[in-house]
């Protein structure tokens, strides 16, 4: 039988320093103005200012109606909006709130620390006006 219980025990702390990164995006157009019908193409530079490697970076492209996809880059997909509701009259119901955008989701996985990533992007210009994509990257790691 144990005689001294306290002596099996011995507490340490340990200070975990959490990854950091500095991701940035940049986005370069070939034709702007665009002209109506023609190819738009687009390429998006992702960038890691580190100072450590960012992991399970995904970037999220937000494209106005106007713009008609034709391709992007290997890991950059469609998401396929959910389909509306049907209110109690059995008709669609009103969303308020829903992005009326086609949203592509990119998996880049990792961008070592001082490196980066571009992806592609060609579309058609369909509408006239000023058409407006958002881009927002993501990663594992706190931002710095």
């Amino acid at each position: 039988m144990e005689t001294q219980p306290s002596n099996n025990l011995f507490p340490l702390s340990v200070l975990v320093d959490p990854r950091r990164v500095n991701l940035s995006v940049t986005k370069i157009v070939n034709a702007s103005p665009a002209l109506l019908g023609q190819p738009l193409s687009y390429t998006i530079t992702i960038s890691n200012a580190g100072p450590q490697s960012a992991t399970l970076v995904n970037v999220r492209e937000s494209v106005p109606p106007g713009l008609d996809f034709v391709s992007s880059s290997s890991g950059c997909a469609p998401q396929t909006p959910p389909p509306p509701p049907i209110d109690d009259d059995g008709g669609q119901a009103i969303q308020l709130g829903v992005d009326p955008n086609t949203v592509f989701l990119c998996d880049v996985g990792e961008i070592p620390a001082g490196e980066n990533r571009s992806l592609n992007f060609v579309f058609t210009a369909s509408a006239l006006g000023a058409l407006t994509s958002v881009t927002d990257v993501s990663g594992f790691e706190l931002e710095t």
